[in-house]
């Protein structure tokens, strides 16, 4: 995957607003029809996004402020100023796991800018899980999504609402 140079960066920083959604790891984008649970694939959470990680961290795909982090790690809620809201679930059938490889980097109430860094996964601790992870448009109406794309945390825009 191509990182941005200095001057791409510059202008995806005009281009963020309150209508974009970065995403919110290193990997492949693919249709949230395709994810192995029902509950995401079916939508009944929501439209989404689902995402193959490429690495071990997690990222906000915007400006907000947390509305929650399960107590096993591996869910967060977003909720932007315009009252978009957001679900990151990452991986499935991990709540045996009790938490162990996932390390949350927020709390409940924290504001954070798109990019910051979310959740940090133990690849080492996760290896017989299915790390795939969805970023789901609670309320949300994307107009246009990307995916079956390599993308780049922070970097590549993957949902536009209208």
């Amino acid at each position: 995957m191509k990182k941005l140079d200095k001057r791409e960066k510059t202008m995806n920083l005009f281009l963020k607003d309150k209508k974009s959604i970065y995403a919110i790891a290193d990997g492949k984008t693919f249709p949230i029809e395709e994810v192995k649970d029902e509950v995401f694939s079916s939508k009944m959470m929501g439209d989404g996004i689902a995402f193959e990680l490429m690495d071990n961290k997690i990222y906000s795909p915007g400006n907000g402020i947390i509305q929650v982090v399960f107590p096993d790690g591996h869910a967060i809620g977003l909720k932007r100023k315009d009252g978009a809201e957001f679900l990151i679930h990452i991986g499935f059938n991990v709540c045996d796991l009790k938490g162990k490889g996932f390390y949350p980097k927020v709390k409940v109430g924290q504001k954070v800018k798109s990019g910051d860094l979310l959740v940090e996964l133990s690849r080492e601790e996760l290896k017989e899980i299915d790390l795939t992870t969805v970023l789901i448009f609670m309320n949300f109406n994307p107009v246009k999504k990307k995916i079956n794309s390599e993308v780049i945390a922070n970097q590549t825009l993957v949902a536009e609402g209208s």
